[in-house]
């Protein structure tokens, strides 16, 4: 009796901790692309990194993704609810279908080099939909801050860059260009380039075309108030872009820049922890994506600490460190 209550005990521990591992991993599922994703939000759903997502896909261009298509999700992806974000689970041939479907993908894109930046054409789409992602293969990265400005963060981001000459590109939320002007022109007079973030944050995929061109354009009249001058660059929030907001953005007259190395420093506590995910992702034409304000309550000092161990460690390498629009040849500005 003692026997059989001691094995019935032991097999319930055994299922709850089969399910508690079952929820909370999702290593070896697939995701199911969705409309307004980017391999961005995929990573931060999912907390796992690009590069994982890259590496475990054996995606050739970061840059392009379809709604529909499956995603192989790593091993380090965990945390999330399998009904909302559309997990599947992985068969030998639903693999072999996800697999092939990425072939197909990147078999039907025209390739083409612009200012040595690769982007993409889709065979069926009339118009080049640009999104720039890294620079070319030189020793030269570019260091970008989201978000700003805010009171607390950015000007501390801006006396490390300022004690090591070095420049960078701020991607400025219009709500607080308003708010915080003074910041906003010593960024510009210190040598830095402005760039559009949107002007609350939104997520761009879900505003109808005359929401977002409202939005865009108060961004660009806060900033112009400033500095005399309109951002020709910008980042959607979130990485969220897909084919119509692309092409409306375009037609604009923005260039639309991502990123190829992202610092996560939005949820890290300390500062080895912004190091461990951008140091080892480092490579020629990078450009790399870190945060000068933050949510409320949210830190970023591990931000703040990180920035001058990684500015020496790529000066001690030779990487210089210039602004988005120097490492890709675009124009920073309209008039």
């Amino acid at each position: 009796m003692v026997k059989n209550k001691q094995y019935i005990v032991a097999l319930i521990l055994s299922t709850i901790l089969i399910l508690a591992v079952a929820t909370n991993s999702y290593a070896g599922e697939l995701y199911r692309i969705q409309s307004g994703d980017s391999l961005f939000t995929i990573a931060q759903r999912f907390n796992t990194s690009i590069s994982d997502l890259i590496r475990t896909n054996n995606i050739s261009n970061p840059n392009i993704i379809y709604s529909g298509k499956a995603l192989n999700l790593p091993s380090t992806a965990k945390k999330t609810s399998s009904s909302f974000y559309n997990i599947n689970k992985v068969t030998s041939d639903t693999r072999k279908s996800s697999n092939s479907s990425f072939n197909t993908n990147y078999n039907n894109i025209n390739w083409k080099s612009n200012n040595n930046v690769v982007i993409a054409e889709p065979k069926k789409e009339n118009t080049a939909k640009k999104i720039y992602r890294k620079g070319p293969s030189t020793m030269k990265v570019a260091l970008t801050f989201d978000d700003g400005p805010d009171p607390v963060y950015t000007p501390q981001v801006l006396d490390v860059l300022k004690k090591y000459n070095v420049k960078a590109t701020f991607f400025l939320v219009g709500q607080r260009v308003e708010k915080n002007p003074s910041i906003v022109k010593r960024i510009y007079e210190e040598g830095h380039t402005i760039a559009n973030h949107s002007w609350d944050h939104a997520n761009l995929t879900t505003l109808d075309e005359f929401e977002l061109e409202q939005n865009m354009t108060a961004t660009d009249n806060s900033i112009k108030e400033i500095i005399k001058k309109r951002p020709e660059l910008m980042r959607p929030p979130y990485g969220a872009v897909n084919s119509s907001t692309l092409e409306q953005l375009n037609n604009l007259g923005y260039k639309v820049i991502h990123w190829s190395v992202d610092s996560l420093d939005w949820k890290a506590k300390t500062k080895e922890e912004v190091l461990a995910k951008t140091l080892p992702d480092i490579h020629e034409g990078a450009i790399i994506l870190f945060h000068s304000a933050g949510g409320k309550g949210q830190s970023l000092m591990p931000t703040i600490n990180a920035l001058p161990t990684i500015i020496e460690t790529l000066q001690e390498k030779g990487i210089e460190m210039v602004t988005v629009d120097d490492l890709l040849l675009l124009s920073a500005y309209r008039r």
